[in-house]
C-alpha cells in the first residue's frame, strides 16, 4: 500500500480525533528526499518537520537526506487532499502552539549533537519536546540516551517525550525501545528495552506548573532574551492547534520520579539477540533455527541465546491476566512454528516446548542439548566422512552433513542447568588432530589472548588506530602483540566478506555490511607503518641508553661543602 494511503487512513480515522498524532514519513520536496515527522490533529496536517541534524556514522547513512527551512509544501496526493481539504501544509522547523502549552520536535540524532534543537526550543518557551527515534541497540548505549534526555530537561526544564523503535527492522540491527517521559531532569515513566510486543504504550500525568516554576531562574531568562536579540527572527514560527492539553481541575496530578533501569551487559547479550532472532524467524516464516553443537564455547553461547528466545516466547504466551494476559501475536506465531493447528488451544508449558533439535559431537554438546531441549545424537562425524576425506580437508563437509542428518531427526524436549564446563573448556577450532603432545588452542594459534583482541578491536574501530598509533598507545603494555594483530588481521580480513549476517551489539563490531566499511585486501606486512614503528623503537632505545648514562646513586649529603 502506498505511504500516502496509509497517512490518509490515519487522518480519516475518527478514533484519532482529539489526539495530536506524530508519525514518520519520507517526503519528496522540490525533487529532494527528506526524513520527516508529520504532526496531525483532527484530520488535518499541522506540520511536516524534516530532520535537521543527520547521522552519518556507524550504521547510519543519512546524508542522502537534506535540511529544510519553513515553507509551504504542496500536497501531491489526492488521497490526503480529500481527507484534509488542504492544498498545502507548513514544511520546516516550527513549533505547535496549543491553547495551554507549546510543543517542539527533536529527531533522533538531533539529541546527540552539540547544538541540540531542544536548547533553542527551550529558550524560546517551548515546554514539551517530542523525539521519535530509531536508535539501535549496542551494549551500554542506553545509558547515554537516558543521560542525554535527563540532562536536556534538567538544564532547560520541560517535558521530554521519547519514543524509540523496538524490534528488528529487516537488517542486522535491533532497536531497543525504552520509550520514556522525563520532567525537569527526572524520569516519570519508561517502557521496556527488550520485548516481543508489537505495540507498547507509555503514559504519565505531569504538572506543567512544575516545569514553569523550574524555568523562573534569572539565568535562564537572561539566556532567553540574549538568544532572541542575537537572531534575525525573534522566535520559531508558531502553528496554532486548537486543542487543550491540561485538565480543568488539576488535582492530584504528577507523580514521583522513577530510577533509571539498566540491564547488565550480559543480560543485554541474552535478551537483545534473542528478540532479534524471534523477529527474524516470524518475519521469514521459518520453522526455527538449526545449530550444529560442537561442544565449544561458540556453539554453546549461540544455543543459550536461542534458549533465551524460547524463554521470552514462553513468558509472552503465559503472561498472567494482571500483566495484560498472553501476547496473542506471539502465541499465533509460536503455534505455526511448532506445527500446531491455527485454531488449537495449545500453549507452551516451558521454554523447552519451543526448543527443538540440532546436531553436534561429544559430551559437553550432549549435556547442553539435554539441558535446553535439543534432540541430540552422539555421532562420530569423522567416521561418516572417511570415504571422502581424501578429497576435502577435515572442516569442509561437516556443516553439509550436519544439515543432512538434522533433517532426519524428530523434535523432542528436555530441561536445563550446565554451563560451567563450557567456560572452563579451552577454546579450540577442532580442525587439527589432538595427539599426546599437542592440543590445539585458539589463543595459542592466534598468539594473542581474547582479552587482548578486545582491546585491539576497540583501538582499531573506536579510536581509529592504525598499526603505528596502536603500537604507540600500547608501547609499555603489549606493543609486540599490536604488530601481530595487524599482520593476522590483514591476512584474514577477506574472510569477513562471506560471513552470514549477524546481530550488531558492540561499538567495535567488525561487520563490514555498513558499520565498519573498509578494504578487504591489505598489505599484510604494512611496510610503511611497520617502518615507522622500527624508527620509533630505535629512537626510544637511543633515548633510554642516553638516560642511563646520567643514572647513578644519589649524592651523599655528608660530602657536600658549604
Amino acid at each position: 500500500m502506498p505511504i500516502s494511503q496509509v497517512i490518509a487512513q490515519i487522518l480519516a480515522d475518527k478514533r484519532t480525533y482529539g489526539m495530536l498524532i506524530d508519525t514518520g514519513l519520507p517526503v519528496l520536496h522540490h525533487s529532494t528526499l527528506y526524513n520527516c515527522r508529520v504532526l496531525c490533529l483532527d484530520g488535518q496536517v499541522l506540520l511536516i518537520r524534516p530532520k535537521m541534524h543527520l547521522a552519518n556514522d556507524g550504521n547510519y547513512r543519512e546524508m542522502r537526506y537534506r535540511r529544510g527551512q519553513v515553507e509551504d509544501f504542496i500536497l501531491p496526493n489526492d488521497e490526503i487532499r480529500l481527507v484534509t481539504g488542504q492544498n498545502s501544509v507548513p514544511f520546516g522547523d516550527a513549533v505547535i502552539q496549543r491553547r495551554d502549552t507549546s510543543l517542539g520536535v527533536e529527531l533522533c540524532e538531533e539529541l546527540f549533537t552539540p547544538d541540540s534543537p531542544h536548547i533553542a526550543l527551550g529558550l524560546d518557551g517551548v515546554e514539551i519536546f517530542i523525539n521519535a527515534s530509531g536508535s539501535h541497540h549496542e551494549l551500554r548505549k542506553l545509558h547515554q540516551r537516558v543521560e542525554l534526555i535527563l540532562n536536556a530537561t534538567a538544564r532547560s526544564g520541560g517535558v521530554y517525550l521519547y519514543a524509540n523503535q523496538q524490534g528488528c527492522d529487516g537488517d542486522r540491527l535491533y532497536y531497543d525501545g525504552c520509550a520514556l517521559i522525563s520532567v525537569n531532569g527526572t524520569m516519570v515513566a519508561h517502557g521496556t528495552q527488550f520485548s516481543l510486543n508489537s505495540v507498547e504504550v507509555v503514559s504519565a500525568t505531569v504538572d506543567l506548573q512544575d516545569m514553569r516554576g523550574a524555568r523562573t531562574g534569572k539565568s535562564r531568562g537572561l539566556h532567553s532574551s540574549t538568544a532572541e536579540a542575537s537572531t534575525s527572527s525573534s522566535s520559531f514560527k508558531r502553528i496554532f492547534a486548537d486543542i487543550r492539553l491540561g485538565l480543568e481541575d488539576p488535582f492530584g496530578i504528577g507523580k514521583g520520579s522513577l530510577p533509571a533501569f539498566y540491564h547488565k551487559p550480559d543480560e543485554e547479550i541474552a535478551l537483545g539477540p534473542a528478540c532479534w532472532l524471534w523477529d527474524c524467524s516470524r518475519r521469514l516464516r521459518t520453522q526455527g533455527y538449526f545449530i550444529p553443537l560442537s561442544g565449544g564455547i561458540d556453539s554453546c553461547a549461540t544455543s543459550v541465546i536461542v534458549y533465551s528466545m524460547c524463554r521470552l516466547v514462553h513468558q509472552a504466551c503465559t503472561n498472567p491476566a494482571e500483566r495484560g494476559g498472553p501476547n496473542i501475536q506471539v502465541l499465533e506465531d509460536v503455534r505455526r512454528i511448532c506445527g500446531k493447528a491455527p485454531d488449537c488451544t495449545w500453549i507452551p508449558t516451558s521454554p523447552q516446548d519451543v526448543a527443538f533439535s540440532s546436531k553436534g559431537t561429544r559430551n559437553r554438546a550432549r549435556d547442553l542439548a539435554e539441558a535446553i531441549g535439543f534432540y541430540y545424537i552422539d555421532l562420530n562425524m569423522d567416521n561418516v566422512i572417511d570415504a571422502i576425506t581424501v578429497l576435502f580437508t577435515a572442516a569442509r563437509l561437516r556443516i553439509l552433513l550436519a544439515y543432512m542428518f538434522a533433517q532426519l531427526t524428530p523434535w523432542i524436549d528436555f530441561k536445563l542447568p550446565i554451563l560451567q564446563k563450557f567456560f572452563d573448556a579451552v577454546p579450540i577450532a577442532a580442525i587439527e588432530p589432538i595427539t599426546s603432545t599437542y592440543i590445539q588452542a585458539d589463543e595459542a594459534d592466534i598468539g594473542i589472548a581474547y582479552d587482548g583482541l578486545s582491546i585491539f578491536g576497540r583501538l582499531r574501530k573506536i579510536s581509529k588506530c592504525g598499526p603505528y598509533s596502536m603500537f604507540s598507545k600500547l608501547y609499555y603494555e603489549s606493543r609486540d602483540d599490536a604488530k601481530l594483530f595487524f599482520f593476522e588481521y590483514a591476512r584474514n580480513r577477506h574472510k569477513m566478506t562471506t560471513l552470514t549476517p549477524s546481530y550488531h551489539a558492540e561499538s567495535y563490531s567488525p561487520d563490514d555490511n555498513r558499520f565498519d566499511l573498509r578494504p578487504f585486501l591489505y598489505p599484510s606486512c604494512f611496510p610503511f607503518q611497520f617502518g615507522l614503528i622500527g624508527n620509533l623503537i630505535k629512537r626510544l632505545s637511543a633515548y633510554t641508553q642516553q638516560s642511563r648514562k646520567f643514572d647513578g646513586p644519589p649524592p651523599d649529603p655528608s660530602s657536600r661543602t658549604m
